[in-house]
């Protein structure tokens, strides 16, 4: 059954869709190379695959969609999201993100409000993933108001947007006392953000609420770049107790150097037993080498890996090629002390 939403259909399938392909064993085989050699074919192929009884063709089917980065298959993704099966359902959101078409967005938000939890994640990491920035005030009610799961993803695409209305919404789950799937699925966000959301965060530090402030001074530790070593080293001053202690994990993740004379001097001086030994493991980490260093590695090299995915679908797409060459039936090569043997 199709519905049109805001001009585009949004697929509800059932288990007994029949139709498309055939189940040739050869047929994925002959399906991908024609893909690899000629993506427009993309276009004429999907239509039996994405309608077809057997979940691992459509599954096979959306793949090659985003491989081929087929501008031309975006109503057919969004159906897809709603696919029964959970595989076919996450490859659509998978290549609905690779092909990054605008005009899918409308067809996402709406998903977001789908009767299942499955077909909602999937709509939200989605649009996580496109940075869609009108997806910022449903992601955030789905914050606050979903399930522990909904709530760790939409963190998870608050994070990835990371415009300030997104960094507001993860910032505004700092106020809880203790910490909850929410909470968690905030700092995640906030992690995730990066250096963006280093600013709102150090405006946190100087704020009434003590939870907020400590909540900030801990995801600052999380993010861990040095930017937010001077806004740390101010809260070592803070009048409670557990925001000083926090504060000086976080100085000690970050391992900037410039914060060892203000962790000496609190590591003698606290009136908190408990802040003192934190600001000593603090030096002690500093000591060791920063933990920034450690980190470098991914983010002097995390524009190549995203360069480099278009490999891992070839990758993909070979596999399935070669797994669908081997149902043809060919048999292994017998060696010839074997053939010896049996005479």
């Amino acid at each position: 059954m199709a519905q049109a939403v805001h001009g585009r259909p949004f697929v509800t399938r059932g288990d007994g869709v029949q139709g498309g392909v055939g189940h040739s064993p050869c047929g994925g085989r002959q399906v991908i190379h024609s893909f690899l050699d000629a993506p427009d074919q993309a276009h004429s192929y999907k239509y039996g695959s994405l309608s077809h009884v057997d979940a691992a063709t459509r599954a096979q089917a959306v793949r090659l969609l985003g491989l081929a980065r087929a501008s031309e298959a975006g109503d057919e993704l969004l159906a897809a999201v709603a696919d029964p099966d959970p595989a076919v359902s996450v490859m659509a959101g998978a290549a609905l993100a690779r092909l990054s078409d605008p005009a899918t967005s409308s067809g996402l938000l709406v998903a977001l409000e789908h009767p299942n939890e499955r077909v909602r994640l999937v709509a939200a990491e989605t649009l996580g993933q496109m940075g869609v920035e009108t997806a910022v005030k449903p992601l955030r009610a789905m914050l606050f108001q979903g399930s522990g799961t909904e709530a760790t993803i939409a963190g998870q695409a608050l994070g990835r947007i990371s415009s300030p209305d997104a960094i507001d919404a993860l910032t505004a789950a700092l106020e809880e006392p203790v910490p909850t799937s929410r909470w968690h699925a905030a700092m995640a966000g906030l992690e995730a953000a990066g250096g963006t959301a280093v600013g709102p965060l150090e405006d946190l530090l100087d704020n009434r609420d003590v939870y907020v402030r400590r909540n900030a001074a801990e995801a600052l530790g999380w993010i861990g770049v040095p930017d937010a070593t001077p806004a740390l080293v101010d809260a070592l001053r803070d009048r409670d107790e557990v925001v000083r202690s926090k504060a000086a994990w976080s100085l000690g993740i970050i391992g900037d150097a410039a914060a060892e004379r203000a962790l000496l001097r609190v590591s003698a001086n606290d009136p908190s037993e408990e802040v003192r030994a934190q600001a000593g493991r603090a030096l002690a980490m500093l000591e060791a080498g920063p933990t920034q260093a450690s980190r470098s590695w991914y983010v002097d090299w995390a524009p190549l890996l995203n360069r480099l995915e278009p490999v891992r679908w070839l990758l993909l797409a070979l596999s399935l090629a070669a797994a669908a060459w081997l149902m043809v039936g060919v048999r292994p090569r017998v060696p010839v002390f074997m053939q010896q043997r049996e005479q």
